[in-house]
């Protein structure tokens, strides 16, 4: 029996925390005594918790945590300067931190981690929804809420599997206990803690080598790093299974279209193909919907009746309705729809802008981008300023910084926005608080305007409405 399992009053530092959230719902179910503590900020989350009846304390104290506290969990994002932690190590009680107990939680199931520098949350939240319909009952933990999951951000199934989001910053992943692995694709980012691309390889080799005998890697071969990883791959006793639009993918997307706001793609598995549909915008979804496919097919063509399998994922796949902030239609302001997405690196807002335009060709397109650290602001700084290509206007508000950083000289919002104009016209630094009333001053009939951005200016969206 492990330490969660033996006890029964835990308290979460950071509970507002997504992944943070989902531990609690899971936690919950399982009898446990939930307390929490975070920002007074209000988070999609905090409906989430209230729902549960979790006490949430809006502000750190040693004062929360009590002589019958068992056990703390911490977010990643706290350490021993945070009075809660300080209290917990001066009373000896256990502290986990939230990729720690993910890993306990894992070892008790038939687990599958998901994983890549992009695309994790969609692929999870499709995935656990596939593996719903097939009715295995699964208990998922992703990093967005799920509209298909009750706007939760975790589903207490009862099944046999456990699929998660996993993530490879500071190594996360390495706590987890997979049966199976999706790795969407590989790319620079958290150069906070990664030396190089070299080092994010190397992460993902180490990731998939904790599969046990018989274990299943699902991966894009399309991908330049994917395919970096597989070389330094050693293991002959997984199975690997490739997907993408390549030639040599195990399964196969082709015959790509987007018509009438409806996306249709081909999917070839051996010498049979399969017709399938999406009703939200971007390719890179498709391209996410066939690792579900793959993965899916993998575990359970030898079990399964594959026209049935194969007719619960066609089913699956065009009933998906997206997750919060993953390309999010949020609603519409005199004809002007707003769309809302998390994506935070270049190659994300790539994709995004060009499925919008994909979308809806005659729309013209506003975004809004709040950078998200000033790490990977600087970092991929060259990368963000050619990456708004799609975009008919930019705006660049001020970067949402990171509990874990300061300030670096010399990067910022203004200075991104200026870089940007090199590269396109019309792009504007403003303040997010400025945004709402400068967008409504403008004849913006007929457009969409996109929130993009790991911070917070998803709110301006809500403001419009």
């Amino acid at each position: 029996m492990n330490i969660v399992e033996k006890v029964t009053n835990i308290h979460l530092v950071g509970i507002k925390g997504v992944g943070m959230t989902a531990l609690a719902q899971v936690l919950k179910s399982m009898g446990k005594n939930i307390t929490g503590s975070d920002k007074p900020e209000v988070f999609f989350t905090d409906a989430i918790l209230r729902k549960l009846g979790i006490l949430v304390h809006e502000e750190f104290s040693a004062d929360h945590i009590h002589a019958n506290t068992e056990l703390i969990i911490a977010s990643s994002a706290y350490g021993d300067d945070n009075p809660e932690i300080a209290e917990a190590k001066r009373r000896e009680t256990p502290i986990l931190n939230y990729p720690q107990v993910l890993g306990i939680l894992s070892e008790k199931r038939k687990s599958i981690g998901v994983a890549g520098t992009h695309g994790k949350t969609t692929t999870t939240a499709l995935l656990g929804l596939a593996m719903t319909d097939l009715s295995l009952d699964p208990m998922v933990i992703v990093g967005s809420q799920v509209p298909q999951f009750g706007d939760t951000n975790a589903r207490i199934g009862k099944g046999d599997y456990f699929v998660a989001e996993t993530c490879e910053y500071r190594r996360h992943f390495l706590n987890f206990h997979p049966q199976a692995i999706i790795i969407t694709n590989i790319e620079e980012d958290h150069l906070d803690y990664f030396k190089d691309i070299d080092d994010i390889l190397l992460a993902f080799k180490e990731y998939v080598d904790r599969l046990p005998a018989g274990g299943t890697v699902v991966c894009c071969v399309d991908d330049n790093g994917v395919r970096k990883m597989l070389d330094i791959v050693a293991r002959t006793d997984i199975h690997i299974v490739t997907y993408g639009e390549s030639k040599e993918a195990n399964i196969r997307m082709s015959k790509h279209t987007v018509n009438n706001e409806e996306q249709a793609f081909e999917i070839t598995i051996g010498e049979k193909f399969y017709d399938f549909q999406m009703l939200i915008p971007g390719k890179h979804n498709c391209l996410n919907a066939t690792a579900v496919i793959a993965l899916t097919w993998s575990l359970f063509h030898k079990t399964m009746a594959n026209n049935q399998l194969i007719h619960s994922l066609q089913k699956t796949v065009r009933e998906f309705a997206s997750t919060t902030r993953r390309l999010q239609k949020v609603g519409n302001f005199n004809d002007m729809i707003i769309f809302d997405d998390y994506g935070h690196h270049p190659t994300e807002i790539r994709a995004t802008l060009k499925a919008l335009k994909d979308f809806y060709p005659d729309r013209y397109l506003v975004v809004d981008f709040m950078p998200h650290t000033y790490t990977r602001t600087k970092s991929l700084f060259d990368e963000f300023s050619q990456s708004f290509e799609d975009a008919d206007m930019v705006i660049i508000n001020e970067i949402y910084a990171s509990a874990r950083e300061q300030p670096i000289p010399g990067i910022s919002g203004e200075k991104l926005a200026e870089s940007i104009k090199s590269h396109k016209s019309n792009v504007h630094y403003l303040p997010k608080q400025e945004v709402g009333s400068n967008i409504r001053k403008k004849d913006l009939s007929k457009s969409i305007f996109l929130t993009i951005g790991a911070g917070d200016n998803w709110k301006i969206g809500q403001e419009l409405l």
